[in-house]
């Protein structure tokens, strides 16, 4: 029909995922990526055609850094707006009461984050067989490195260590800062099927865990981020 335009199928696929990913990430829809309510939704990749999980999966994560892109340029935008409107409405204020006001400074928003999001590309990783510090293994050393170097936010992200004196654990895991606290994650959770990413949630059922021999161990692995 003249003047119609139709995209084309890979840019209609593109959009697709990208309101995908923007469902999830503005809390619109709360599930996981790939859940048994994904099949009846119309913004699912895989209702358009036969793809493998893996490449899925990675074309979700590029649509969710493409979303990311867009909400952090917007949120600069309003930002810049907001500081010109309230620069002006001090100079108008002090105009009228004869007073110097100082603008303070507003500090910036923490980036946009998705714990979700660097737990599937630790699951990638771990089925990838990826080791990260060469020593021979894949274990929870390469599984807390990924998490940290997928994690966009890193001010708000440790690499931790756990080591009991006893010898029942050795173990890596992350810390995010959620809400202002800061809360310890297993980044193999969704590797080994948990349906929950807390520490004392995957490890409830043993005695092996004891968050009184967690420490910082960022400095010591961050040199394995690439």
């Amino acid at each position: 029909m003249p003047g119609l335009y139709t995209p084309n199928r890979d840019q209609a696929l593109w959009n697709i995922m990208r309101e995908c990913a923007a469902r999830r990430i503005n809390r619109k829809c709360k599930h996981r990526f790939g859940s048994e309510v994904c099949t009846g939704c119309d913004v699912y990749i895989m209702n358009y055609g036969r793809y493998d999980p893996a490449d899925a999966h990675l074309m979700m994560m590029q649509a969710e850094g493409s979303v990311y892109e867009i909400k952090g340029n917007n949120n600069l935008m309003r930002n810049v707006l907001i500081g010109i409107v309230v620069f002006f409405g001090l100079i108008y204020l002090g105009s009228w009461i004869g007073v110097w006001v100082e603008r303070a400074e507003k500090p910036k928003d923490n980036p946009p984050v998705s714990i979700e999001a660097s737990l599937d590309y630790v699951t990638l990783m771990m089925k990838a067989r990826v080791d990260v510090n060469r020593d021979g293994k894949v274990n929870c050393i390469d599984a807390a490195v990924s998490f940290y170097q997928h994690y966009p936010d890193r001010n708000n992200c440790r690499i931790m260590e756990n080591r009991h004196p006893d010898g029942r654990m050795f173990h890596l895991f992350n810390a995010v800062r959620v809400n202002g606290k800061w809360r310890c994650i297993e980044p193999q959770a969704y590797f080994k099927n948990h349906s929950q990413y807390w520490m004392e949630y995957v490890w409830r059922n043993t005695d092996q865990y004891d968050h009184r021999y967690c420490r910082d161990a960022t400095n010591v692995y961050r040199s394995y981020v690439r």
